[in-house]
């Protein structure tokens, strides 16, 4: 618009140039120098000085004439250019571009106006969203708010997160919502809607229930880890596995002693180890042998429970079968609780205590006293001595007549 008002202004100038410029030649040629002869030559100079005035004198009319007409022009496209102006205006209003998209972790809610429009993806993680303009490309809010009352050309994906469309919210692609609660008040969305509600409001508010969420999501990946590596365990080392069911419920009370011994042992360790730059890889690496020896326990007092049901009900268990049996309860019990509300989560946690008591320090303690299910650690079985049934005795000899001596006479 700069640009414009520029041109308007250089040509205006340039057309009072043209129009002036006729006035000024025979000024320019009648004020030079005259060389005077005699006076009749100053009499015609003299009246051709007199002539050039009177027609300057019209020029100059004429050019104030040019003048008005220009100013008039001028005045005409100065109007021309302030209604282009208000005509931008106006236009900004209904849309201003915003290039690129936007992000914040942890800062203001991003707030697209009506009159906004965003070239870009919006993602806000711990923060909220509030759509009431046009994103041309995707919302993304982790743990936090996200509100549509305009237009998202892709998708919306919220985790963690309280979602709300209003009926005037138009999303080009899909709505995702896991472990949220999503309000859909009639919003158009042309690639359909994923539900997944896992989330819960522990009824603290706040950073805590975040926090609360939090442990709960984190029981659930070590629970599918956990699941994991008792399979990999399972097709590795399936005979050191039946050594430690076997030896569970002889060692039991000796391996959670051991096993309580060995958690202090790990948290003095790594206490030091953390203490310098390079024990802190050392400290990390102790920790992951620890909790995955510790998941061979665990392995293996399911596993002998897991039997002990399938003896129950008349039906002989394979190893991954018997695992898997007991498997089953345990998660259900470590993570169903955790997404109940503030009941289930305070459940949870006195499960946690008691699963690490009962389960977790025994299962590390018969890691350590088996030799992680050495054959050699196995006892022998206690096989009853057999009983041999006494000799019969033989009854003592009578006692021999004596024999006959000779006759007497």
């Amino acid at each position: 618009m700069k640009a414009d008002r520029g041109w308007l202004r250089t040509a205006r100038w340039l057309l009072l140039i043209l129009l002036v410029s006729p006035a000024w030649a025979p000024a320019l040629l009648a004020s030079g120098p005259a060389v005077e002869t005699d006076a009749a030559g100053s009499a015609a100079g003299e009246a051709a000085d007199v002539e050039t005035d009177a027609a300057a004198a019209g020029d100059a009319s004429g050019a104030e004439a040019g003048q008005a007409e220009a100013g008039a022009e001028g005045s005409a496209a100065t109007g021309d250019a302030a209604a282009d102006v208000g005509s931008e205006r106006t236009l900004r209003r209904r849309f201003v571009r915003q290039p690129g998209g936007q992000f914040t972790f942890g800062g203001d809610t991003i707030h697209v106006e009506p009159n906004h429009r965003v070239d870009g993806n919006v993602i806000a993680i711990f923060s909220d969203v509030v759509v009431d303009g046009l994103v041309d490309g995707q919302v993304v809010v982790i743990w936090g708010n996200v509100e549509v009352a305009g237009e998202v050309r892709n998708d919306v994906v919220s985790v963690l997160s309280d979602s709300v469309l209003e009926p005037s919210a138009e999303i080009g692609g899909q709505m995702i919502n896991v472990a949220g609660a999503l309000l859909n008040r009639g919003a158009v969305i042309e690639g359909g809607q994923v539900d997944l509600p896992l989330g819960f409001d522990v009824g603290l508010g706040g950073p805590l229930a975040a926090v609360a969420l939090l442990a709960a999501w984190i029981r659930l990946i070590k629970l599918l880890l956990f699941f994991v590596v008792i399979l990999v365990f399972a097709a590795l080392i399936p005979d050191r596995l039946r050594v430690m069911s076997r030896e569970a419920p002889v060692r039991y009370f000796p391996a959670l002693l051991t096993g309580v011994g060995a958690y202090l042992l790990l948290t003095v360790l790594n206490t030091t180890l953390l203490a310098t730059v390079f024990g802190i890889p050392v400290a990390a690496a102790l920790y992951v042998a620890f909790v995955v020896l510790k998941w061979l326990g665990i392995a293996a007092i399911l596993h002998r429970l897991g039997e002990r049901v399938g003896l129950s009900i008349r039906r002989e268990m394979s190893l991954l079968g018997a695992i898997l049996l007991g498997f089953i309860p345990y998660a259900l019990l470590v993570v169903v609780p955790s997404f109940l509300g503030v009941l289930g989560f305070v459940f949870s946690w006195a499960l946690w205590l008691a699963f690490w008591l009962l389960l977790e320090a025994p299962a590390i303690g018969l890691v350590l006293l088996t030799g992680a299910g050495s054959p050699r650690a196995e006892r022998p079985p206690d096989v009853p001595a057999a009983v041999t049934a006494p000799e019969p005795r033989t009854p003592p000899a009578a006692e021999a007549a004596p024999e006959p001596g000779p006759s007497s006479p």
